[in-house]
């Protein structure tokens, strides 16, 4: 029987194509989960005054996003092991891209404190699973490189938010800079079709035909007599 290490093939993979598709992907992910982050200190002047806010509320709003994140990551890192990286991924995108979204309907503290909740916990979802998924597809000669690159998504992403709010938040009001967060529901679809899931998560579960699917090698030959593992 062939033995295949899935793992060593990736590390010794030419950096390409298919491996820089990966990684701006999930960078983009990164700096709409930086840009969600940063946005509510950018429009907290304006949400005070419309909403009404003292200190003490506006301290307990940012408190709830940041509880969110926490969860987040502790709930999602855990959950990935179960349905896999692509798929928390793609639930982490979906929920800090709708549920800050729909702050820009909200008119009551309570109900932004549950929603910004939500919000963070795909906030918090993003980084840990985009570090483990990028590590696992990028070739070891680039890996510490894209590693550090990709962390950058973060505070680029924040950094955007407060170009947003010196450009927009006087003409077009805090609302629409919530609503602009839906945007990176458009990241959804291409994470779909081009980042593929980990091979530790499909190999154990010998998921052949997925393991083919997004191969980084579609010319080698995978058979039933070919057994695979990763590091």
């Amino acid at each position: 029987m062939r033995k295949i290490n899935v793992s060593k093939i990736i590390d010794e993979a030419k950096f390409n194509r298919y491996f820089l598709v990966i990684f701006f992907l999930l960078l983009l992910a990164l700096i709409f989960d930086g840009y969600d982050m940063g946005i509510y200190g950018v429009t907290l002047p304006s949400i005070m005054k419309e909403l009404n806010l003292n200190a003490t509320q506006t301290g307990l709003l940012a408190s709830a996003g940041m509880f969110g994140m926490m969860f987040g990551a502790l709930i999602f890192g855990m959950l990935s092991d179960v349905i896999g990286r692509k798929k928390t991924i793609i639930i982490g995108i979906f929920m800090y891209s709708v549920f800050n979204g729909v702050v820009a309907f909200i008119h009551s503290a309570s109900v932004f404190a549950v929603v910004r909740f939500i919000a963070g916990m795909g906030m918090g979802a993003l980084t840990p699973v985009v570090i483990s998924l990028l590590s696992e597809y990028t070739p070891r000669s680039r890996r510490t490189l894209l590693l550090t690159m990709v962390m950058v998504g973060i505070p680029l992403g924040q950094l955007i938010s407060s170009l947003a709010g010196v450009a927009f938040l006087e003409s077009l009001g805090w609302r629409v800079l919530y609503l602009a967060t839906l945007v990176a529901l458009i990241i959804v679809a291409f994470v779909v079709l081009h980042v593929p899931e980990s091979m530790k998560f499909y190999v154990p579960r010998g998921e052949t035909k997925a393991i083919k699917k997004y191969w980084p090698k579609p010319t080698l030959n995978l058979n039933k007599q070919t057994m695979m593992f990763t590091n």
